[in-house]
């Protein structure tokens, strides 16, 4: 009995001594090398071009399936209509944070919800 309390405890330290690791590894291989491409890649640049298509009903022809283009069309729409403006926030801010911080957040979280919401 004391034998099995014994394994299970050094199991568990080594559980989480191996989770952590595995954490911090990821970490330093989602920033590692993260300012190397200074444009956007592959067919990133035509997503906020064919939302504005969405929003301002033009035809178009997409291969893609439309609903990142929805949700990006979405938040394209609700910016516009805030009281204020994306001039105020980086005037205040500086004009290379923002452009700075969705990258950083868009490498930490893995996914387009920094783009949506800086959008």
């Amino acid at each position: 009995m004391l034998f099995m309390q014994l394994i299970s405890r050094k199991s568990s330290r080594w559980f989480i001594v191996g989770m952590t690791s595995i954490f911090i590894f990821s970490i330093m291989l989602r920033f590692w090398q993260l300012g190397r491409f200074n444009t956007l890649v592959f067919d990133e640049v035509y997503y906020a071009k064919f939302a504005n298509n969405y929003l301002t009903k033009t035809d178009f022809f997409n291969a893609h399936p439309p609903l990142s283009q929805y949700i990006i069309a979405i938040s394209i729409w609700i910016g516009s209509h805030l009281p204020f403006g994306q001039e105020i926030v980086n005037n205040e801010t500086g004009s290379t944070l923002a452009p700075w911080t969705y990258r950083w957040v868009n490498a930490l979280t893995g996914s387009f919800i920094p783009v949506v919401v800086g959008a």
